[in-house]
């Protein structure tokens, strides 16, 4: 496990008690652990010299995928024909952990004032197209490239959906 922090020092722990070790970073910006895998929480703790807490993060076990998550980076565009979208859809638990192991064929539909750019996955021995409005989640994850029409106080709606889970509905305002 390779923790990366801008700070001095890093203790990592295992489900909410155990720790693992405190380790200098020495100027490198990282450090080694070996961790055994157990289900559950890891947490990294960066601490600057003297003691400070500098930061926190957390790595939690996810359970079984049961739900789509739908982040657009923004969803009003100009509509100037140019304007572009990124959409993230990734697999997640019923409490909302991101669950990479897991796979599903992902459907992209885009109604309105707006056009499927690009989609595909981070997967790199895919042979699909990017032109495709299905692809298969790479690491528990997709990312759709939506272009905004020229048609100024319009919408445009893309709809995401897989065999599985409940189909997903995003909203893009093109003004």
């Amino acid at each position: 496990m390779d923790v990366y922090a801008n700070a001095d020092e890093v203790e990592l722990f295992l489900n909410g008690g155990e720790s693992l070790g405190r380790k200098s970073i020495g100027g490198v910006y990282v450090v080694t652990y070996e961790v055994p895998y157990h289900p559950g929480k890891l947490e990294a703790v960066s601490y600057l010299n003297g003691g400070a807490e500098a930061g926190r993060t957390v790595l939690q076990t996810a359970g079984k995928a049961v739900k789509l998550k739908v982040e657009a980076d923004r969803n009003e565009l100009p509509a100037d024909g140019e304007s572009l979208t990124f959409i993230k859809i990734r697999l997640e638990d019923a409490v909302g952990n991101f669950n990479r192991r897991e796979s599903a064929a992902v459907t992209m539909k885009v109604e309105g004032c707006a056009a499927l750019q690009g989609f595909g996955s981070a997967d790199p021995s895919c042979e699909g197209s990017y032109q495709s409005h299905t692809w298969n989640t790479y690491d528990g994850s997709v990312m759709a490239v939506i272009r905004a029409a020229k048609c100024p106080g319009g919408e445009a709606v893309v709809t995401i959906s897989t065999v599985n889970f409940a189909e997903e509905k995003l909203v893009l305002n093109i003004k």
